[in-house]
């Protein structure tokens, strides 16, 4: 938590959104020191199966996440 804190100072006095080409991050301090986070990513949306509007991710999906930021 040190390290985010370091980066994100403000952290704590309410929600902070990091802002990058194509994709964003919502933080939020929680209480006893944990992290709510959210990243979100410009991208087409999947197809849906079934009546399911979420789906679960695999790693390659993580994986190719990644290196779209980078």
């Amino acid at each position: 938590m040190q390290g985010v804190r370091k980066a994100y100072p403000t952290l704590g006095n309410g929600v902070h959104m990091d802002l990058a080409s194509g994709t964003y991050t919502v933080l939020d301090e929680l209480m006893y020191k944990r992290l709510n986070w959210i990243w979100y990513i410009t991208q087409p949306e999947p197809e849906l199966k079934g009546g399911s509007a979420t789906m679960k991710v695999s790693s390659d999906m993580i994986k190719k996440m990644h290196q779209e930021v980078e």
